[in-house]
């Protein structure tokens, strides 16, 4: 059963506006099963994954290389910020809105990185634990 997020609303409109956009918030609060719901026809690549993040530092060209402008999860963004730089290329090159969807926890580190790297290029959003609200929401969940 999932639950519909408050968030949901502010995401769907941001990614129609902005290259990239950063979901943040403490972990276990629900980033990456929102993003899964949101976007199920994306490619989901999680940084959780040595093998992933090996590839991304090795070679973020051609670890980028493979999703060819098409949109993409990125999850737990703060075990390799030193990607954003390639992905900030990208943007300069390809400024078509919701490309790059990432997840990552409100480490200071990550989110000076994001700011300084993707200014101007990036929406980042909070999503918090459930809040009494989502909880206590009368409207039939989705499964």
């Amino acid at each position: 059963m999932y639950l519909q997020r408050k968030l949901q609303k502010t995401f769907r409109s941001t990614i129609k506006q902005f290259p990239a956009v950063l979901i943040t918030g403490p972990r276990q609060s629900g980033k990456s099963t929102f993003l899964q719901h949101e976007l199920p026809e994306a490619p989901y690549i999680t940084f959780d994954d040595p093998l992933n993040r090996d590839f991304a530092l090795r070679d973020p060209n051609g670890f980028l290389n493979q999703f060819q402008g098409k949109r993409v999860v990125l999850d737990e963004i703060q075990y390799i910020p030193e990607i954003l730089q390639h992905i900030k290329i990208r943007i300069d090159r390809n400024r078509n809105p919701g490309i790059w969807v990432m997840t990552g926890s409100q480490q200071f580190h990550l989110m000076k990185n994001i700011s300084e790297t993707l200014a101007g290029r990036i929406a980042i959003l909070e999503l918090l634990p459930f809040s009494l609200a989502e909880i206590s929401d009368k409207r039939q969940p989705l499964d």
